[in-house]
């Protein structure tokens, strides 16, 4: 059975390219909070401008691997 056959069998919303795309960036957002959280636990003593500094870091090495 097809990866579409088995989504319609699940009744999944037929969704938009729009409504995709927003859901991509949703997904986005809450992947770099998350980051953001863990960098926090993982430097607590780090201010806010360090954690963008280093969450800035993080977003740029995974672009270029």
């Amino acid at each position: 059975m097809s990866f579409a056959a088995k989504l319609d069998k699940m009744n999944a919303p037929v969704l938009s390219p729009a409504q995709r795309i927003h859901e991509v960036f949703e997904l986005f957002e809450h992947g770099v909070a998350l980051k953001r959280l863990s960098l926090k636990r993982q430097f607590p003593d780090a201010s806010d401008e360090d954690l963008s500094d280093k969450l800035r870091l993080w977003l740029a090495q995974e672009s270029e691997g």
